[in-house]
């Protein structure tokens, strides 16, 4: 099974968001293991919901190594304008089996899946 999906944002300060599906995996770990195309030399942006909960704790935003793995040396949570929480709520609303397996309470969930931010 996937442990991350890799989207293309195009967002002021971010390129692409990557969503981290596993759970049950210890963040940092799943960071190690991500490893994407270079996309260019603005910051990208994880979410970390469905490991982490819809906390401030949510976002990351860090940049990307020359081999295309995530400098997990430099990041920064950050807070994301209504624009990029839509869209990493769609992301996550399409993974309808990962969002029922996830750390995220019932209310969480109903709370993404009925558009509530």
């Amino acid at each position: 099974m996937k442990k991350y999906l890799v989207n293309k944002l195009d967002a002021d300060n971010f390129s692409i968001i990557i969503t981290l599906l596993d759970y049950e995996t210890r963040i940092s770990d799943c960071l190690k293991s991500v490893k994407v195309s270079s996309f260019g030399s603005k910051e990208l942006l994880v979410d970390t919901a469905l490991c982490s909960g819809l906390n401030k704790y949510r976002f990351i935003a860090t940049t990307l190594n020359n081999d295309g793995t995530i400098n997990v040396n430099e990041y920064k949570y950050v807070d994301v304008d209504s624009h990029i929480l839509e869209k990493a709520n769609e992301i996550i609303k399409n993974e309808p089996l990962r969002l029922n397996n996830s750390i995220l309470t019932t209310t969480q969930i109903n709370l993404l899946r009925n558009n509530l931010n």
